[in-house]
């Protein structure tokens, strides 16, 4: 349960980077995808833990 929770508050620290990024330097910029790609692996980790 522990991991699960801090897995979440990974998802939304990412998820807030990555929206502040975005608006900032806009949806295209190199750094605005790779957090987009951070936050997907971490969605799909949550999924799987989720899955158990």
């Amino acid at each position: 349960m522990a991991s699960t929770n801090k897995l979440l508050m990974q998802i939304e620290d990412t998820r807030k980077r990555m929206t502040a990024i975005a608006i900032e330097k806009g949806l295209t910029n190199p750094e605005s995808l790779k957090l987009s790609e951070e936050l997907d692996y971490l969605l799909n980790k949550f999924e799987q833990l989720k899955g158990k």
